[in-house]
């Protein structure tokens, strides 16, 4: 069995990695003392080296990495199950100074954070609050939306964009950092004619289809949380939202989705309509039948129940 001293210095430091990661899971900021988490005075460094791959950490890194884990070998311990005393490079850097190299890469590590990703049909725009810049992105894009909690972030759907929202992106005076993935979004975006992102933006989102509301739209968490909390439910199989048309909650998913920017065919308000008088009707007939179980003599029925009884025998005759 290979013991800690036995494994090579990088394997070493990928598991210091992995303890520091778990560690950052769990940390609040260093807003309570409930010995979980970074301490205060580790708090940011943590937090930064944690949201890097490992292939980005320099040597000073590792070294303050491993340094500041001995700190944290109960919390380690419990998260991973990683014996992090043991490790040479861990006994190594105990009693050192802080490492203020590593610091100062930790901070550039975020500094160098991309602002842009890519997420399903959309880009994902993330930066310091800056009111100015966020009015510049409503001003070059179509569909740009607001994400709060606990995404932060605007939401520009790709395919409503045309060339010129390149252009502003790739702005060197912007400076905004993102890889390859996005690049190969912007490409395909600066070959988009208006005649396809008019096909897109013209397609409905909401349509029936079998006897139900049926919404389509690329991954949005706002629009999501939207119709699922007005009560629509999600068919994996097609990855739609849907709501039967009878359903009471159907009425109140279509005004959800259109709040939210979805568009809704009028087909779908009249076949929420027929479905509403349908029930109506159902809901008469039920009335009718009641009203005549309860009576003693013929004399006593309802108009309503008599009409049911000819409706039927017509029905019968043909």
């Amino acid at each position: 069995m290979t013991s800690a001293n036995d494994l090579p210095r990088d394997e070493q430091y990928a598991l210091v990695y992995a303890g520091i990661c778990a560690v950052a899971a769990h940390c609040d900021g260093a807003i309570t003392e409930d010995g979980v988490g970074f301490n205060g005075q580790d708090t940011a460094f943590g937090r930064r080296i944690a949201s890097v791959p490992f292939e980005h950490w320099t040597d000073d890194v590792k070294v303050e990495a491993a340094r500041i884990a001995n700190t944290y070998q109960g919390q380690i311990l419990a998260y991973t199950g990683i014996e992090i005393q043991k490790l040479p490079v861990v006994r190594e850097a105990m009693g050192k100074d802080t490492n203020r190299q590593a610091r100062d890469d930790a901070r550039d590590f975020e500094r160098r954070k991309e602002h842009i990703t890519v997420n399903g049909g959309n880009l994902e725009f993330r930066f310091a609050y800056n009111p100015s810049l966020s009015d510049e992105l409503k001003r070059h894009t179509m569909g740009a939306r607001w994400n709060g909690a606990p995404e932060k972030c605007w939401t520009v759907p790709v395919a409503k964009q045309l060339p010129g929202f390149v252009a502003w992106v790739t702005d060197p005076a912007l400076k905004f950092r993102f890889g390859a993935e996005v690049q190969a979004v912007l490409d395909r975006i600066a070959t988009q004619t208006p005649e396809q992102v008019r096909a897109v933006a013209e397609k409905p989102h909401g349509y029936v289809l079998s006897g139900e509301l049926v919404l389509s739209f690329p991954y949005n968490p706002t629009q999501k949380d939207a119709v699922k909390a007005a009560g629509a439910r999600w068919e994996g199989s097609d990855k739609t939202w849907r709501v039967r048309l009878n359903d009471p909650r159907a009425a109140a998913v279509v005004a959800a989705a259109r709040q939210v920017g979805l568009k809704v065919t009028t087909e779908v308000d009249v076949a929420l309509g027929g479905a509403a008088k349908a029930e109506a009707v159902k809901l008469d007939r039920a009335g009718a039948l009641v009203a005549a179980s309860r009576v003693s003599r013929p004399s006593e029925l309802s108009p309503e129940f008599l009409a049911l009884v000819n409706q039927a025998i017509s029905k019968k005759a043909s």
